[in-house]
């Protein structure tokens, strides 16, 4: 009789791939794996929504059903399962620029982290604008999402982060810098990265420094002011701060470019995030001049890229698997229902120094 059964439900398997090819434009429904399986819609139902046994239902059929489900490529509708009161194992992540190259490598790890603890992300992308940040939370919303992640921050986007949060969706930040108003938060300590860059070059010999500000970012934000407070710290070192038009390749180098065609060039270039500096390194190679020869740079965030710029970047990074899985933790507690201790809740993690070749000894004149 078991024999029966398995050659049975091998059979059963190879029609499911061969159905699940000519399926693979429309979602699989419980009917799609109810007709294959040679039972109601009902007894799906009840195999796929829990995982306890039945007494109504062997164990063989639950298997059996619960493979097909598997081959067919079967996921549950959220919607139905919040109309039945339960979760939806959806996450909705908000994230403030999708073509920066750092926020790109923190989509990819959250995605893939969640996905590991039986969940899924769905993206949202608002263009730097918190009116859309609000639109686009309450669509989010309507697909009933467990929790909320804000990845990177808005001008002035507290007011609908708060207005989930006393609706009673769990959500959380992600680098963003310190908040004043106290949202569960995961960051990178972002004065210690930049006391590293400074001493870094402090200790070749760099007394002429310029940091390029990427805007009002959270972040950035606090780069620049302890930037602003080692310069100001320190009379013998001559520092200027030079604002980008956006915190972007193009951004870091128009800001070169100006910083190039000044008075007094500085020997070392502080950008506020990676995407700047790859940025700086373009407009100092168009200039004919060499890095790290004539000028140093470092950056922020150690992107993918970093490792691959002609010369390559000298930058700050940020753990970002570890910020991952410390976020879909946290989130996930605070769905369950369990309660975050302080530090549980407030999260900012270390950065490293990586040392490459864009930065050297400070020429001597």
């Amino acid at each position: 009789m078991h024999t029966y059964y398995s050659i049975r439900l091998h059979f059963v398997i190879q029609y499911v791939q061969v159905m699940a090819k000519k399926m693979a434009q429309k979602r699989v429904t419980g009917k799609d794996i109810a007709s294959i399986a040679g039972v109601s819609q009902s007894t799906v139902s009840r195999v796929l929504s829990s995982d306890e046994p039945s007494a109504l239902i062997s164990e063989e059929t639950a298997n059996r059903i619960r493979q097909i489900a598997r081959k067919m490529g079967y996921s549950p509708n959220p919607i139905a399962r919040a109309l039945r009161g339960e979760g939806t194992n959806l996450i909705g992540l908000i994230v403030r620029e999708i073509a920066d190259p750092f926020f790109a490598e923190v989509i990819k790890e959250i995605n893939s982290t969640f996905k590991q603890k039986g969940f899924n992300v769905i993206l949202g992308h608002v263009h730097s604008d918190p009116t859309e940040g609000r639109e686009l939370t309450r669509i989010l919303d309507s697909r009933q999402c467990d929790g909320m992640i804000f990845l990177g921050d808005l001008f002035d986007d507290m007011q609908y982060i708060n207005e989930i949060r006393e609706e009673g969706h769990p959500a959380i930040t992600m680098c963003r810098g310190n908040q004043e108003e106290k949202v569960p938060f995961v960051n990178c300590n972002n004065e210690k990265g930049t006391k590293l860059i400074i001493k870094h070059l402090l200790d070749l010999g760099h007394k002429k420094m310029a940091f390029i500000d990427g805007g009002s970012i959270g972040d950035i934000q606090e780069r620049l002011e302890t930037f602003s407070q080692l310069s100001g710290n320190n009379p013998e070192l001559t520092c200027k701060v030079i604002k980008a038009e956006r915190n972007d390749f193009n951004g870091g180098f128009k800001a070169m470019n100006t910083l190039l065609a000044s008075d007094v060039v500085p020997t070392a270039i502080v950008a506020a995030d990676d995407g700047m500096a790859v940025g700086v390194l373009k407009a100092i190679s168009k200039s004919g001049l060499k890095v790290p020869e004539d000028i140093s740079v470092a950056g922020f965030d150690d992107i993918e890229l970093a490792n691959y710029t002609i010369p390559s970047l000298t930058t700050i990074r940020q753990p970002v698997d570890e910020m991952a899985e410390i976020a879909a933790n946290m989130l996930i507690k605070m769905i369950e229902g369990e309660p975050l201790s302080e530090s549980e809740k407030y999260v900012s993690l270390e950065p490293m120094l990586v040392i490459r070749d864009s930065t050297g000894p400070a020429k001597q004149k």
